[in-house]
């Protein structure tokens, strides 16, 4: 028996991102709107998971970590296609692992892997060292997090021009790995569930603004910022043990 757990996940929040300082602004409002949001709801941890930054800068991720320095319980970060992880680690006080953020932590007596698609891709590396640690663990429930989705997600825009590059190295871990059939994503900007060869992959509303599915060009859906609760229930794992819920906050005025 596992006790109950709850995890915060926020994604793609674009700290510094905007055309003009009005837009930065807004960008800033929302992710401390969904800090507020999810932290009201009261997680036992909280995952961040990619793309902090705009731009990889030095001063966005300071930025960042001034907003989250009251924070009193657990965070978990990721690297995004949008973030520099080097200098993401520097400011935060992280270790990588061969120069990715690709690290294990065990949340709520469960095993967490969190592998670096920073680069738009999954090296073998990263792929080799998820087999070891699956096979290597003791836990009995493993889950796994990526920035980008392992698959494509039935996004017109972001399927087009953003998947996840030479994922077919992934998938042919995952395909490997029984002992995983769960995966939490951001990157597309949108929350959907999608199911891959008896695979659960849940992907996160992102805090900047949702991105349309069914439009081929860039398409705003809906400028709410959003985020997602994770939520273990107490009992064996029997696939519903646990909850994935999105929530949307209220949009944010200057």
């Amino acid at each position: 028996m596992l006790p109950p757990f709850k995890i915060a996940q926020i994604s793609d929040i674009h700290l510094g991102g905007g055309r003009d300082d009005s837009e930065r602004r807004l960008v800033r409002k929302n992710f401390e709107a969904t800090l507020a949001d999810a932290l009201s709801r009261h997680p036992d941890a909280i995952v961040f998971s990619g793309d902090l930054a705009d731009h990889g800068e030095r001063k966005e991720y300071e930025e960042f970590a001034k907003i989250v320095a009251g924070v009193e319980i657990p965070m978990q970060y990721m690297g995004g296609n949008h973030d520099d992880v080097k200098t993401m680690a520097d400011v935060l006080g992280l270790s990588l692992r061969d120069g990715k953020l690709c690290y294990a932590a065990t949340m709520g007596n469960r095993l967490h892997l969190f592998l670096d698609s920073s680069e738009n891709r999954v090296d073998d590396g990263q792929c080799a060292w998820l087999e070891e640690k699956t096979a290597e663990a003791k836990e009995s429930e493993i889950y796994l997090w990526i920035h980008h989705p392992p698959v494509l997600c039935g996004a017109k825009f972001m399927d087009t021009l953003w998947p996840l590059k030479h994922r077919e190295n992934i998938q042919a871990s995952l395909r490997r790995l029984d002992r995983i059939d769960t995966v939490f994503c951001g990157h597309y900007h949108t929350a959907k569930t999608v199911e891959w060869e008896g695979k659960t992959i849940f992907v996160c509303p992102a805090t900047q603004m949702q991105i349309s599915e069914t439009e081929e060009g860039f398409s705003v859906a809906d400028p709410r910022p959003g985020w997602q609760m994770i939520e273990w229930k107490e009992g064996e794992k029997d696939g519903e043990t646990i909850l994935v819920s999105a929530r949307m906050v209220e949009s944010v005025s200057l």
